[in-house]
């Protein structure tokens, strides 16, 4: 406790985010879920840290109970590895040396997915299956609003479950829908800003976010699509008697509706085994690659990307 005590305060005194120090707190808390870690960092061996990972290789989501993904493994390991190197050269803790801890936590080379991009047949048919779905759903569960606002805006999964009608307050680290402003502001836990979708490029989402509220008690329901609480895509919904917070029985955070089966059923009945994050793409590479993306630093901050981040895998400059 004392290694992970003084590791987050050198990350807050760099000034890193939230969240990347919320990712090492995380990567911590697998450590200590691990019965075989030795009672101390200084007594931790070579063989320890490589039964570690295997034990990261077979442990199962709490939820779908599926292993975890290579890519989760790898950034676990990476986060550790990062926690034990400090401790290493600065607090003597840790006596194993820099060789050692990384070949103890290599997880070998994970093959990163290309950006996808769908062709505008494929996102033609996701909406019109979207449309399909939605004429026999209660109008609480309709998907095709969620599906367009993410094909017109490129938000991710996590911006979109969060989006509010208006602030909580002025400044607030949230979304929301700015109709005066004629924009969306977007913030984004993982850069830790905001950042604004304008409306006049693009006004049939404003069409769409207008005929939403007009149906929609704001003051009752803030969430866009959520309604009471965050809307909730891929994660379970918590019970009755779970906390927003995630704090009690270690449950996730209460979240309000949920679209998961009609996003399914859209997945299922178009023939197009699409992704939220794979409509997100599909704008960016769309744009990158269009004379209206002409601007690619602008381009980049729109969707809250580094700009080498934009460039590298959706440009493709020739």
């Amino acid at each position: 406790e004392a290694l992970r005590g003084a590791h987050t305060k050198h990350l807050k005194a760099k000034g890193r985010t939230v969240r990347t120090i919320e990712n090492y707190a995380q990567a911590w808390k697998s450590l200590g879920t691990w019965d075989g870690r030795p009672r101390t960092p200084h007594k931790i061996t070579l063989a320890d840290l490589q039964d570690f990972v295997l034990y990261l290789r077979n442990r199962r989501n709490a939820y779908t109970g599926d292993k975890l993904a290579g890519e989760s493994v790898q950034s676990t390991a990476r986060h550790v590895k990062a926690i034990l190197n400090y401790g290493r050269r600065y607090l003597n803790c840790v006596r194993l040396d820099a060789e050692a801890v990384n070949d103890g936590l290599d997880t070998g080379t994970i093959r990163r997915l290309e950006p996808v991009a769908y062709s505008p047949e494929n996102l033609k048919t996701i909406l019109g299956t979207a449309i399909d779905v939605d004429a026999g759903a209660d109008p609480q569960r309709h998907v095709f609003p969620l599906v367009a606002t993410c094909m017109l805006t490129g938000c991710r999964r996590g911006e979109l479950e969060r989006l509010r009608w208006r602030p909580s307050e002025p400044g607030a680290p949230e979304s929301y829908v700015d109709f005066d402003g004629e924009r969306m502001v977007v913030w984004s836990t993982k850069t830790q800003r905001h950042r604004h979708v304008n409306f006049r490029s693009r006004p049939m989402l404003r069409q769409l976010l207008e005929t939403l509220e007009a149906t929609t008690d704001v003051a009752s329901e803030p969430f866009v699509f959520g309604g009471k609480l965050p809307l909730a895509v891929s994660s379970r919904r918590d019970s009755g008697d779970s906390t927003t917070d995630g704090a009690k029985k270690g449950r996730r955070r209460a979240t309000g509706r949920s679209l998961k089966s009609p996003l399914k059923s859209v997945q299922e009945k178009s023939g197009v085994p699409f992704t939220l994050k794979g409509l997100r793409s599909t704008l960016a590479t769309d744009l990158a690659n269009s004379q209206l993306g002409a601007n690619l630093y602008q381009v980049a901050f729109d969707f809250g990307h580094a700009y080498p981040c934009l460039v590298t895998p959706y440009a493709k400059l020739q």
